[in-house]
């Protein structure tokens, strides 16, 4: 079922054009993810806000579905018609994503089907292999490749292509994203669900500005970060890429998929809120607690505000791209070329504002 071809020969020809820094980042990215995704669940914070902030524009850009739908849907569209129609998944992971997804296929009368499931991780996909049930098993093909190099690795043509938290840890996305556009059939999608902000997950001096101003209204309890294990008595900002590869070219992600593919769903979102609800602070809200849930949604409308006139820009997307032109639907009017940032750009409101210390 998986496929043992060893992935250090892509290492290897990826260190002698770039140095030894690569190699070392794969290595750090194997180590980082070998353990799996969610050893801290998702906080209370995270759940409020996509139940009251995220669920309502899904529904008006997607219909009243979940995230399995949102690839189901459009994968069974472009493989109507065909006897055995191949989906793809760039960066799978340990495979929870993609086995709900087969069993949503099947559900949707979806009787035979091939998904190729790539990832660079060998213990993801030992274990994406032993979480498979028998009666899936036929159905995937998995494959131990470099993403960076899977026009080298991966053959074939494909009826739909997911990408779900995996497009931020690539850095040879020209080179992914045309290949994408060449094995993906006519009127086929590629649906992703990943980051778009900043290099590194780091903020924009606009988006850092109001982080600081609003960290003064956290208690001690909300400003303890769950994963370092240590109160901020101030928000600091750092660089995940500086391991592995996580979030290594996130800013250039948008712009690189408006230039190559035509958006035909899209929904942005995320901003300033994101320290709050994500697993490091957004432990420390109780949205049992009145006054919490009060400061949390505060946040959250603040959030959208900025981003409906422009003074921030989205650090998330759910999308469907098509390599064809068509017309494109969003939320708020966020569309994928209005959501992009130029680095370039410098606020010069933000100079009222001290720095954001930086943490590597």
């Amino acid at each position: 079922m998986t496929d043992n071809a060893s992935v250090a020969d892509a290492i290897t020809d990826n260190a002698s054009v770039a140095g030894d820094e690569y190699a070392k980042k794969v290595e750090q990215q194997v180590k980082q993810y070998a353990a799996g995704f969610d050893s801290f669940g998702l906080p209370g914070s995270y759940i409020y806000w996509s139940e009251n902030f995220l669920r309502p524009g899904l529904n008006e850009v997607f219909g009243p579905i979940d995230l399995n739908d949102f690839y189901a849907i459009p994968f069974i569209e472009g493989g109507l018609g065909k006897p055995r129609p191949r989906y793809l998944s760039i960066g799978c992971g340990d495979g929870a994503n993609e086995i709900a997804l087969a069993r949503r296929l099947i559900e949707r009368g979806l009787v035979d089907f091939e998904f190729v499931c790539a990832d660079l991780s060998a213990p993801l996909l030992e274990r994406f292999d032993k979480a498979v049930d028998n009666d899936l098993r036929g159905f995937f093909t998995l494959a131990q490749v470099d993403l960076n190099r899977m026009d080298a690795e991966i053959s074939g043509c494909f009826d739909g292509v997911m990408a779900s938290h995996s497009l931020h840890h690539l850095m040879e996305l020209e080179r992914v994203f045309d290949w994408v556009r060449r094995v993906l059939r006519p009127g086929c999608v590629f649906a992703i669900n990943d980051m778009i902000g900043r290099n590194g997950h780091m903020r924009w001096p606009e988006a850092a500005a109001f982080i600081q101003l609003l960290w003064p209204l956290l208690g001690e309890r909300q400003r303890y970060h769950a994963q370092f294990k240590k109160v901020f008595a101030e928000f600091e900002d750092w660089d995940c890429s500086s391991y592995g590869f996580e979030g290594v070219r996130a800013q250039d992600i948008l712009p690189l998929l408006v230039k190559t593919f035509s958006p035909r769903k899209f929904l942005a979102g995320g901003g300033i809120v994101d320290p709050f609800i994500e697993r490091g602070f957004g432990f420390g809200f109780n949205i049992a607690d009145d006054d919490d849930c009060k400061l949390l949604k505060f946040i959250c409308q603040l959030n959208d505000a900025l981003l409906d006139n422009g003074q921030i820009t989205p650090t998330f997307m759910l999308a469907h791209f098509y390599c064809e032109e068509g017309e494109e639907k969003c939320f708020r009017g966020r569309s994928a070329a209005g959501s992009i940032r130029d680095p370039e750009r410098t606020p010069g409101w933000t100079a009222f504002y001290p720095p954001v210390p930086l943490m590597r």
